[in-house]
């Protein structure tokens, strides 16, 4: 059958050329902007990427071949991937892109036409109660406003739908989704005049894009009385239905800025170029821009952490560190953090799995509704008949992070609270394929960046998922490894233990160095480690059959590792990896950091799900393109430490 294809691997390494996979030079090559670094988080990034990031598998052009998109797929210099992609525009797109909007025409990389030329689709701000409310801001810079409609859209609807956002800091953002807006609208209108005729290309891209309602003109509470009202951008409330919503902002793309474009310099392009080089932008083809709703697990990492011996930074340069910090963290690691439900939201008990759904079962939902969305988006690239330039634009990947669903409500009701979305189009423009020379090669340069980007972050959700909820036999082992945090460098190896999975009373083990010898500080007792272990079955409906329950309690004489900052302590923090009965499986998941502890106090539960249905993850995968799934997907899909070997 055919392989993963979008989120698959080729045999053979990819041609820096080739404008499929996964920014495929930038995964093949050290950079050595980061190479600079000397992380070994970096290096195990890097020899993932050789594993990982080669070129998408061609098997997907059969996938796609019935629809006549297969050419567009891989192609082996950028002006044969511009002329194909043009050629394999399907007869509906081709009348699309013929429809007289002036959408590709950039003037010199200006990105089309200003907000000053454009008509402003208008919203009727006396649908809201006024005044709204300010909110906070985007990046330090956009202030976003409370938009509450005063009956909803329609029945069983919110009252908050939309959010606003202040346009003096989303001119060129407003002019993409007016762009996009005429063009759907005029899709719509040649799909209703030929009957039966299906989605276009575009619809299904921009279909991803947050729902725009228009500019409103809305007075704003605080306001001075001689302040003019505001000029809002309405747009899809991301948070809307949620209680607290866990949700990343992706910045997709390995080169985030271009000499030239939307009045960018060349030094600063420059700058930031060296910026991306060392974040994951060069690594993996995106970066982790900002973490709502983070776990405990990733609260308790402080960037600071190891410098505030030296001096006492303000909140200004804790901000920058931990963007810092998310920045350069690895899609494995950040899949990590996004499922991590051991502690919040609270776990109901064993009485009340009846009424509602543990928080693995909703967490086993979310990640796999991510996964055929990202799937479908990867499609949806490769079918649009024109490149894009979509510079510094963000994916959004959420889902309902403060509350449990009821075991009476539907999936499709839990499924639509799960976010993938696009945004951020300040520097971003829409084309049809009405492109001179020069313009179609450098956006296919760009698209190339984005569709790669795309893949890449759909193969880590789906490996992700593969790892954690696919495991239908069983799980052998959960292997713990006790760490010293360290924020400046490499965090330092304490000690391990490898805990048997079966029911287990609390437990105290010694902790054991690589090569199995006790762990102990120069003149105290051997390092310990307390845990316990207990199985729970889920409802007969659920779609995990249970979970292994591994509680790691404490640990005890712990040898202080913080020498270099003066201190006897250790900051430790313990990760648990679990280990399937065949070996094909394996994921981690990791406690809070305790600083400044030899005796650790966490009492953390982990749960090892037990799938009932192993082929969920080929489910989510046809849905997005038939026979996307029917590979199989061990081999396209290694665990982190396979793909490190």
């Amino acid at each position: 059958g055919p392989s993963l294809g979008a989120l698959g691997l080729h045999s053979q390494p990819p041609s820096p050329k080739c404008p499929g996979g996964v920014a495929a030079a930038a995964l093949m090559e050290a950079r050595p902007s980061v190479e600079a670094c000397g992380q070994r988080a970096t290096r195990r990034r890097k020899t993932r990427h050789r594993t990982a990031g080669k070129a998408l598998d061609p098997t997907l052009e059969a996938v796609l071949g019935a629809e006549g998109l297969a050419p567009t797929l891989l192609q082996r210099t950028t002006s044969d991937a511009s002329s194909k992609m043009e050629r394999n525009v399907t007869e509906e797109d081709s009348a699309a892109a013929g429809m007289g909007l002036s959408l590709s025409k950039s003037s010199g990389g200006s990105g089309g036409s200003r907000c000053s030329d454009l008509a402003l689709t208008r919203a009727d701000a006396a649908q809201f109660e006024l005044p709204a409310r300010r909110l906070g801001t985007s990046g330090g810079t956009a202030p976003f406003f409370q938009l509450l409609l005063k009956k909803p859209l329609a029945e069983g609807g919110s009252l908050e739908h939309y959010i606003g956002k202040d346009l003096s800091h989303a001119r060129d953002e407003v002019n993409f989704y007016e762009q996009a807006r005429a063009l759907l609208q005029q899709q719509e209108r040649q799909q209703n005049a030929a009957a039966g005729s299906t989605r276009s290309a575009f619809q299904d891209l921009l279909g991803f894009t947050l729902e725009y309602a228009g500019v409103a003109t809305c007075p704003v509470d605080g306001a001075a009385a001689d302040e003019a009202p505001k000029e809002l951008l309405v747009m899809r409330n991301m948070r809307d239905g949620c209680k607290r919503l866990r949700m990343l902002d992706i910045k997709i793309g390995e080169k985030t800025a271009d000499a030239g474009w939307q009045g960018k310099s060349r030094m600063a392009a420059l700058k930031q170029d060296i910026l991306d080089g060392f974040t994951n932008s060069k690594g993996e083809g995106y970066r982790l821009e900002g973490f709502d709703g983070p776990p405990p697990a990733l609260r308790s990492m402080d960037p600071l952490l190891d410098v505030l011996g030296l001096h006492a930074p303000g909140q200004g340069s804790r901000k920058k560190a931990l963007r810092f910090m998310l920045q350069r963290m690895p899609a494995a690691e950040v899949f990590m953090h996004l499922i991590d439900v051991h502690q919040e939201p609270e776990d109901p008990g064993d009485e009340m799995l009846a009424e509602v759904r543990a928080p693995m079962e909703a967490a086993e939902l979310a990640l796999h509704e991510i996964c055929g969305r990202l799937a479908s988006l990867a499609v949806a690239c490769r079918r649009c008949p024109a490149p894009q330039k979509w510079v510094g634009s963000s994916v959004a990947l959420g889902f309902e992070g403060g509350s449990l669903p009821s075991r009476q409500a539907s999936e499709a009701d839990i499924r639509r609270n799960v976010r993938v979305s696009l945004f951020d189009w300040g520097r971003s423009e829409l084309n049809t394929p009405e492109f001179d020379e020069a313009e179609r090669l450098d956006r296919a340069t760009f698209w190339r960046y984005y569709m790669g980007g795309i893949d890449r972050l759909a193969w880590e959700a789906a490996r992700c998922y593969r790892h954690r909820f696919g495991a239908a036999n069983g799980w052998l082992t959960a292997h713990v490894t006790v760490y010293d945090f360290d924020s400046c460098s490499d965090s330092d190896f304490i000690g391990q233990a490898s805990l048997p999975l079966r029911p287990t009373e609390e437990t105290t083990v010694q902790l054991t160095d690589f090569s199995g010898g006790e762990v102990r500080s120069m003149r105290g007792p051997p390092a310990t480690l307390t845990y316990r272990i207990a199985w729970r079955a889920y409802p007969a409906e659920s779609r995990l059959r249970g979970a292994w329950r591994v509680t790691i309690l404490r640990a005890d004489h712990l040898p202080g590792l913080d020498h270099f900052q003066g201190r006897l302590t250790s900051d430790p923090f313990a990760v648990v990896t679990a280990v399937s009965q065949d070996g094909r499986f394996r994921f981690r998941q990791q406690t809070c950091v305790v600083e400044r502890q030899l005796n650790p106090s966490w009492d953390e539960t982990f749960q090892l799900p037990v799938a009932a249905d192993p082929s969920a993850l080929h489910t989510a995968l046809d849905a997005a393109a038939p026979g996307l799934g029917a590979a199989p997907l061990g081999g396209v899909l290694p665990h982190e430490e396979a793909a490190d070997e």
